[in-house]
């Protein structure tokens, strides 16, 4: 994060980045910077082999809107995006965020909870805690063993930056231990197919690969320009 890159983006992108001196990544080491681009990204041939996904392509809807926001659809269910600190625990946060909101709007909102990124992150055996995760294996394990909400397992590896024991418990002994499952798990498999699926049933997990110039961003609809692949990051896509 530096003036060059911030003047090269103002020069060649459509985009709009933060100044340097606005940054709050603007003193973090480039080893900090990786350690919270955490998600493993997956290659074609690996989304194809994945068992027991349904894959969407779109296909079955002709006409969509031209604009589309799930804060203006479902106003009431879809829960604020929160600070993964210190972690490498994005696919962990993309995945219980979206499955929140999901939840949330599949029960009308009758269920208001957030599910607990931590338990995914000290729990989801096939992932990697705090030095990251597969997006897949994330819903392979709320598809399989399911999601406790977050009262129930508080977030604290932002905190400490670091995987903890999984214990098959809530913090509170007070807190009943519930766990809930995703029916199935799908996957996009072009625009099309994740504008629909964001349309019919809410927001769903992404997953891109972070440039040097994504730590300026603002605002606008951002382009890679300039700089050298940092990591895999997970997000909420509404």
């Amino acid at each position: 994060i530096n003036e060059e890159i911030v003047n090269q983006i103002k020069a060649e992108a459509s985009w709009t980045p933060m100044e340097v001196d606005e940054n709050p990544f603007a003193y973090w080491s480039e080893d900090e910077i990786k350690s919270m681009l955490g998600t493993k990204l997956l290659t074609p041939e690996q989304i194809e082999n994945d068992d027991n996904v349904i894959f969407e392509d779109g296909s079955d809807l002709e006409d969509y809107p031209l604009n589309f926001d799930s804060r203006e659809e479902w106003p009431e269910f879809i829960h604020p995006i929160r600070n993964q600190g210190h972690c490498g625990s994005c696919w962990a946060f993309g995945a219980a965020e979206a499955f929140s909101d999901r939840y949330t709007i599949a029960s009308n909102g009758d269920f208001q909870e957030i599910f607990s990124p931590q338990d995914l992150v000290d729990c989801s055996a096939q992932n990697y805690g705090c030095n990251g995760g597969f997006v897949n294996k994330a819903w392979d394990y709320i598809h399989i063993v399911g999601a406790i909400t977050d009262d129930c397992k508080h977030y604290t590896s932002g905190d400490d930056g670091k995987t903890h024991k999984c214990v098959k418990a809530c913090d509170d002994s007070d807190t009943e231990y519930v766990r809930y499952k995703a029916g199935n798990k799908q996957h996009a498999t072009t625009t099309k197919g994740g504008r629909g699926m964001i349309m019919r049933n809410g927001p769903v997990e992404g997953a891109f690969t972070v440039y040097e110039d994504f730590m300026s961003y603002s605002s606008g609809v951002y382009q890679h320009k300039t700089g050298k692949k940092l990591g895999g990051h997970a997000i909420k896509i509404l």
